[in-house]
């Protein structure tokens, strides 16, 4: 299977630098790890476990070296790659730190928590890019507040407007957006943690869940969170409703774009193999083909809610 985000030529109009390096193999194998060598720590923290192994146990977690083969093979294996990196973790780990290590975790609880400490980063680089949208739309409104260009109606030339009317349509939105994207932000910064089963069976579990989180700048919800997926439905669907914002602002521009400087005149690319004069808006139209993807990856968040296992007992892994 393969795909524009890593096809050497069209990777570059599709793909997200800094979003491939927020989510990369490396970086989510140190995600594995962090998680792996909190939980030793926090085993220590409570004391249920000696402090002395857990710390033992927590520099062989960030330091042993495991290869990306030994991953990929597991994930064919398992479907998973947590129960190889488990493996790798354990197979030239000594003795006294073998029982600390993931004992009272199981795949889902990594997955998942690995998956929150991902969107923080991302969540950063989305509000910065927000930001920075607004902050340039408001000046380039300041700059053309009494420029006139043409109003449409149903795709079809009516009346002239001014250039600061049509850009405020595309600011009003943003500043919700960054309010909307604050909360979502806040709201997923949780642990997920429920063991085997899903039910936490540890002695001091009402101990364990704080200092775990703790450990990992994240609170704790008091349980498990695996089998209810409606925080991560609802961030696709804010992600689905940003996007269709930012594709308007494109199809907007695309239907500019024909009237040249009368309307628009566009600071990149575009150009024609026959004709040199023409400026297509690919960028504007490169909007509106994200906002149509992003709308059904939404509706698959959705309607995978209800896929999730709801007995406890299909947790572990």
């Amino acid at each position: 299977m393969s795909g524009l985000l890593a096809h050497a030529w069209f990777g570059g109009l599709f793909a997200d630098p800094d979003c491939a390096d927020i989510l990369s193999p490396a970086a989510e194998l140190a995600r594995y790890r962090k998680i792996e060598a909190a939980w030793s720590m926090a085993q220590a923290d409570i004391g249920t476990a000696d402090p002395a192994i857990c710390e033992q146990a927590a520099k062989h977690i960030m330091t042993c070296q495991i290869e990306d083969a030994i991953l990929r093979a597991g994930v064919v294996q398992d479907g998973v790659p947590i129960p190889a990196f488990v493996r790798a973790l354990k197979s030239n780990a000594p003795n006294p730190i073998k029982d600390v290590l993931h004992s009272g975790l199981t795949s889902q609880d990594v997955m998942d928590t690995a998956l929150i400490l991902s969107l923080g980063p991302v969540f950063d680089l989305f509000r910065m890019r927000l930001e920075a949208l607004r902050g340039g739309l408001t000046r380039l409104a300041e700059q053309n507040e009494s420029r006139s260009l043409m109003g449409y109606t149903r795709m079809q030339a009516a009346l002239p407007i001014t250039v600061d009317v049509r850009i405020a349509t595309w600011l009003r939105p943003l500043g919700d957006y960054i309010t909307k994207l604050d909360q979502i932000a806040g709201q997923m910064k949780v642990l997920q943690w429920g063991g085997p089963v899903g039910l936490r069976y540890h002695e001091r579990a009402g101990d364990l869940g704080p200092a775990f989180a703790a450990r990992l700048g994240v609170r704790d919800p008091g349980h498990a969170w695996h089998t209810t997926r409606a925080d991560i439905a609802e961030l696709g669907s804010f992600i689905a409703r940003l996007t269709g914002t930012l594709g308007k602002m494109g199809q907007d521009v695309a239907m500019m774009a024909p009237r040249g400087p009368d309307d628009i005149a566009l600071n990149s690319g575009g150009s024609s193999s026959a004709m040199p004069h023409k400026q297509n808006p690919i960028l504007a139209e490169l909007l509106v083909t994200i906002a149509q993807y992003a709308a059904q990856q939404a509706t698959i968040l959705n309607v995978a809610m209800c896929m999730n296992r709801s007995d406890q007992a299909l947790h572990g892994c």
